[in-house]
């Protein structure tokens, strides 16, 4: 648990910086991250790529490795119920199951796109940082909240059916982002998949079609994997591949891929993001 020095250091770096008049929005986030990792050496909070405008949340914060929750961040004071917002915010609040949308001084919660809480830290004044530390407890409060989800086990065949189709559509935004973005370090590989794609289905295939098609298969291949887990253990990222049957070497070799390191992190995100789901629905009863 941080105290409320933690969080008059946090905004009194956040003053320090806006003091420069040269920050930006990324100027933060190394207070932020310092912040919302210090309740635990097990947290980590891990920066999404920025290069790219590819329709995932600046921060997955991970526990043992695996993302419990994402943090989406706008520039310091920005308002946060602007309407240029709205599409952004809606897609992340119905994809993602715990949700943190800041402007480094109002926090606002969300769980299964619901509205849990929210709590205004300080107020950005011309270059100064107020700090309201009648709030400190509040802010507390939240953020405990947001490190205990664990994620509530779906047992309903149309529940798991209706995330899945959203997540699989965020997740082909973030590949055909991710395709088009020529400087992003093994892109080649995805590259060659979108040429495989192109041979083994058809020769006039988009990009965007490719993107879909990825996110479908993957999605629905992890979905495969996870009924063929008949006693409903967690399964990794790198035990994947090793629940598809050899008689389907397509979807084997596909989901062997993207367990190993050298991928694209943006479909490494979109993949732990899924194993994140699928490993708490309860697939005994799907």
């Amino acid at each position: 648990m941080f105290t409320p020095t933690d969080v008059n250091t946090y905004l009194s770096s956040i003053e320090s910086k806006l003091a420069t008049t040269y920050a930006s929005e990324q100027s933060y986030s190394s207070d932020l991250e310092k912040l919302v990792t210090s309740i635990d050496d097990d947290i980590k909070a891990i920066p999404q790529p920025k290069n790219i405008d590819c329709g995932i949340p600046d921060y997955a914060v991970l526990r043992s490795e695996m993302p419990f929750g994402y943090i989406e961040t706008k520039d310091i004071g920005s308002d946060l119920s602007s309407k240029k917002y709205n599409e952004q915010f809606s897609r992340y609040r119905n994809s993602l199951d715990n949700l943190i949308i800041t402007n480094y001084l109002e926090f606002r919660l969300y769980r299964y796109g619901n509205f849990i809480e929210e709590v205004k830290i300080g107020e950005k004044v011309a270059n100064k940082v107020l700090h309201f530390p009648k709030r400190f407890n509040i802010f507390q409060k939240l953020i405990d909240d947001f490190y205990v989800h664990r994620g509530a086990f779906i047992k309903s065949i149309e529940k798991l059916s209706s995330i899945m189709a959203e997540k699989a559509k965020v997740f082909e935004m973030v590949i055909e982002a991710a395709l088009k973005n020529n400087s992003l370090k093994n892109q080649d590989k995805l590259r060659n998949h979108f040429n495989v794609f192109k041979k083994t289905l058809t020769g006039c295939i988009t990009e965007r079609d490719f993107a879909h098609q990825y996110a479908q298969t993957i999605t629905m291949g992890m979905f495969v994997a996870f009924m063929n887990n008949p006693e409903n253990k967690f399964i990794s990222r790198y035990q994947i591949a090793d629940f598809i049957s050899k008689k389907s070497p397509f979807l084997r070799n596909l989901l062997g891929y993207i367990t190993r390191g050298d991928i694209d992190e943006n479909i490494k995100f979109g993949v732990d993001w899924l194993l994140e789901f699928f490993n708490n629905v309860d697939f005994k009863i799907i």
